[in-house]
């Protein structure tokens, strides 16, 4: 895929796509009423924003552009820094990017600097927020080996000062380059490039995070004063590196390099994985958040290790059950590293803080912390701690150096010289610590109990301060479906980008490619069809009657209809039939299925009262009696809450294949089959249509055909496709929203829409309850 996408790109066939696609941007947007551009209007969302004082909105400088040399990185810092403060992110999809910025600018935050793939992406940023956003891209990469490097000389030795003096090894004098192509490296790169400068401290986020409160007026709090790297906790007790905040930094100090080094490591790995063969790992590189603990673990310990690296042995089938296998690696640097971590404990006065007492139990809200020194050998490779794992230096990795000095500041001394102990044991220490849970917490932790949720904030002030929804049921759907449910996610701006349909995960999916070239190859497709007048097109939905069914529990879960014959869904597999049945209809009306709104009192849906989990009858945060990672709560307030089954929230449930035409291999429609839009995303159609669209009314009801049995145990009424069809000439074809009058199962489906709900029965978790074909289905708890 990347050989063909860069040959289209030299053809110019691309490069039109994308041409296209900014100027697609900038015909659909109002951006400039999306999304705060005053301080006042952001003070609205951050209510702490005017004693923070970090209100960058209209004090920065925009930046569009590549970074080639060491000018190009000042300049960008130059513009796009406030106070001494900047924000990086870096995402390959356009709607997930433009997001992010508005989520940003929403806090008052405008010091912020998107890496993305190049200028085709940037231009469409820059067409929508302007002298407001800020955007660059790599123009080299030197992630491979050309001739030219190979071919020339460089330096012996680990790293540091005496590995970058003189020749530069490829890249001459002040110019940059990116040495690590995978996407998550962008941003890091460029952390480690500003640190290198001197002056700027820097907030390096993922893209899947909303942000809740003040960062700036907590970072100033004693809790988290005298700390130089901040991190997010994994699950795994290693770091998260989602996000990280690096202050007050020596450009040669143990910060800096540690983060340099969790790049260093993969670059020298890619030129020789000689010796991590002979440790028994077939790996040609390490991930990015397990080689930058490594490398942040070398710091607190004094000495390179490899912990995370390491962890396993592929090539050694015996290595994670033998005594002196992974048992004695964990021994052995657990023994080295949990001593020089201390606990440090938050205060939890303040609302924010205290919200987490109904989660973290008697211990508090605490962390571990730890002093960072520059590392050093001593000349040693310890056995117990891998012994050498990194040959001499390349090219690519002398290259690495030479541009790391090129700052023009100090750099750290080598930690592989045996000669440069001394001056590693003066380079002046600075600290580290993991974030609270109140600063930064996941969906898991957080998120399920309704924390992420800011107008269910207890008193007003949120409970946490940046959420970061790290895992999904779906990859690809999941994270942008929680940043909808908790607010985070603006249909506005989705419709001004990509056109009416743009909200809708079933019909705006296919933006979200499984790697970068498929995402900006579909985007470019859009835009080709968008500069024509076909963007996204608005689903035409089926609905279940409001007056069918109730959306609240029934008396002590009565069985019995309501008085006014709505019926109550007493199980969950009731709820998927009545679905179900639906999807039967939309099927022969070719029409979108809207889910039910459903509320979240249901006893179905709360964890077992028989483990402590009692509901209050009234829903309060944090929600330990739900079953938050089945259902995700969404709503204004929480008295008016609706909950979404994450069933749902699956590819082959909203949409289906992107269809194939025949005017050439590889020639996308980007309009696939829009199966189900989710009752949160209903919510947002009855907003965006007219008053007159979004009532029942006659005309686009859909009355009980002829011929239709009496309901079954489950209250759904069998129909024929005769019978339905028949009913469905009375139903103008042009209506927004059709009603379904009492809930009904076409029984005879053709052979097409018969194959069809098949299929998709087979790839939507939801509808394959309680037993999916998918095995996926059986990796979560729905």
């Amino acid at each position: 895929m990347a050989v063909v996408f860069a040959a289209l790109w030299r053809s110019g066939t691309a490069r039109k796509l994308f041409e296209e696609l900014a100027a697609t941007a900038k015909i659909q947007q109002p951006a400039a009423s999306l999304f705060p551009t005053t301080c006042e209007e952001a003070e609205h969302n951050n209510k702490k924003l005017k004693e923070s004082g970090m209100c960058s909105i209209g004090h920065v400088e925009p930046f569009y552009g590549a970074l080639n040399t060491w000018a190009d990185v000042k300049g960008a810092v130059k513009a796009r820094s406030y106070k001494g403060e900047i924000i990086l992110v870096q995402d390959t999809r356009l709607d997930m990017a433009v997001q992010w910025q508005w989520r940003l600018l929403r806090m008052g935050y405008s010091n912020t600097l998107q890496l993305s793939k190049g200028e085709h992406a940037c231009a469409a940023l820059r067409n929508v927020y302007g002298q407001h956003g800020g955007c660059a891209w790599w123009g080299h990469s030197l992630d491979h080996h050309p001739a030219f490097l190979a071919a020339r000389g460089g330096h012996v030795g680990g790293g540091g000062a005496a590995g970058a003096a003189g020749d530069e090894a490829g890249l001459g004098p002040g110019l940059v380059a990116l040495f690590e192509d995978m996407p998550a490296y962008w941003k890091y790169q460029l952390a480690v490039m500003i640190l290198r400068l001197g002056g700027t401290n820097v907030l390096v986020m993922d893209s899947d995070l909303v942000l809740l409160d003040d960062f700036y007026w907590w970072m100033r709090q004693p809790d988290y004063t005298g700390v130089n790297l901040w991190t997010q906790m994994d699950g795994t007790g290693s770091l998260n590196i989602g996000v990280l905040y690096a202050r007050d930094v020596a450009p040669n100090g143990p910060v800096t390099w540690a983060l340099a080094e969790g790049i260093y490591r993969n670059v020298r790995w890619s030129e020789s994985t000689r010796l991590l063969q002979a440790a028994n790992n077939s790996n040609h590189g390490c991930w990015d958040q397990s080689t930058v603990t490594d490398a942040v673990w070398s710091a607190l310990v004094g000495r390179p290790i490899f912990p995370r690296c390491m962890d396993f042995r592929h090539l050694d089938r015996t290595w994670s059950t033998r005594e002196d296998g992974h048992k004695a690696w964990l021994a052995a640097h657990e023994a080295i590293i949990l001593p020089a971590l201390s606990r440090k404990n938050f205060s939890m006065e303040r609302p924010g803080p205290a919200c987490q007492e109904g989660t973290v139990g008697a211990n508090g809200l605490f962390t571990q912390s730890g002093t960072l020194h520059m590392p050093h050998t001593g000349g040693e490779w310890p056995a117990k701690y891998g012994g050498q794992l990194m040959e001499a230096p390349g090219p690519r990795a002398k290259a690495w150096l030479a541009m790391m000095a090129g700052s023009g500041t100090p750099m750290w001394p080598d930690p592989e010289d045996p000669t440069a102990k001394d001056a590693a044991a003066a380079v002046k220490t600075e600290t580290f610590a993991f974030f609270s849970r109140h600063m930064v917490c996941d969906w898991s932790s957080c998120g399920t109990n309704g924390m992420l949720m800011p107008q269910a904030a207890p008193g007003g002030e949120p409970c946490v301060v940046i959420g970061h929804f790290v895992v999904s049921p779906d990859i690809q759907l999941g994270k942008r479906f929680q940043l909808l449910h908790n607010g985070a996610f603006s249909p506005q701006l989705a419709v001004a980008l990509h056109g009416p349909g743009g909200p809708y995960l079933a019909t705006n999916t296919h933006l979200h490619g499984h790697s970068s070239h498929a995402g900006a190859m579909r985007a470019g497709a859009m835009a080709h069809m968008g500069r024509h007048g076909n963007s996204l097109p608005l689903p035409k939905v089926l609905a279940l009657h409001p007056s069918a069914y109730s959306p609240y529990p029934g008396p002590d879960n009565s069985t019995a209809a309501s008085p006014s014959g709505a019926m109550y869904l007493r199980t969950k597999l009731q709820y998927k039939e009545v679905v179900e049945a639906l999807a039967t209809v939309a099927l022969v009306a070719d029409r979108t299925v809207a889910l039910p709104k459903l509320s979240c009192d249901f006893a179905w849906m709360h964890r077992d009262p028989a483990m402590g989990f009692l509901y209050p009858g009234k829903h309060v945060v944090p929600w330990r009696y739900l079953e938050g990672e089945v259902w995700a709560p969404f709503g204004p307030s929480l008295d008016k809450l609706g909950c979404e089954w994450y069933a749902w929230v699956r590819h082959g449930c909203l949409h289906g294949p992107l269809h194939k035409e025949a005017r050439g291999h590889g020639h996308v429609n980007p309009h696939p089959a829009a199966r189900m839009i989710l009752s949160a995303e209903f919510d947002v159609l009855l907003d965006a249509l007219p008053a007159i669209e979004r009532e029942p009314k006659p005309g686009n009801v859909l009355p009980l055909p002829a011929g239709a049995t009496a309901p079954d145990e489950w209250g759904i009424a069998n129909v024929t496709t005769e019978a339905l069809t028949a009913a469905l000439k009375d139903v103008p074809s042009e209506h927004a929203i059709v009603y379904v009058e009492k809930p009904i199962r076409v029984v005879d489906l053709p052979q097409v829409q018969s194959l069809a709900l098949y299929q998709w029965k087979a790839t939507c978790c939801g509808l394959g309850y309680p037993e999916s074909l998918m095995h996926s289905c059986d990796n979560w708890p729905y």
